[in-house]
């Protein structure tokens, strides 16, 4: 199973996130959610902007990973 840039998520799962796959989405926020959360509540120090934080982490994803995609190809990667 090959993994992506060397985060040790399959490279499958991130295809999935970059697709919008709600089951995908799930998998990435049980796997990372809390650590997410963690490092959120340490930067802006309350729960609820901590999980406001990890939502539009979570939201924004999908797009974040096509822009991401897109510029490895420009680049080269």
């Amino acid at each position: 199973m090959s993994t992506s840039a060397g985060t040790g998520i399959p490279a499958s799962l991130i295809a999935e996130a970059r697709a919008g796959s709600p089951d995908a989405l799930s998998a990435l926020y049980l796997e990372h959610g809390a650590a997410l959360f963690r490092l959120a509540y340490r930067l802006v120090g309350g729960r609820e902007d901590a999980e406001d934080v990890v939502h539009d982490v979570f939201v924004g994803l999908p797009e974040a990973l096509r822009r991401y995609e897109s510029a490895a190809a420009s680049a080269g990667g």
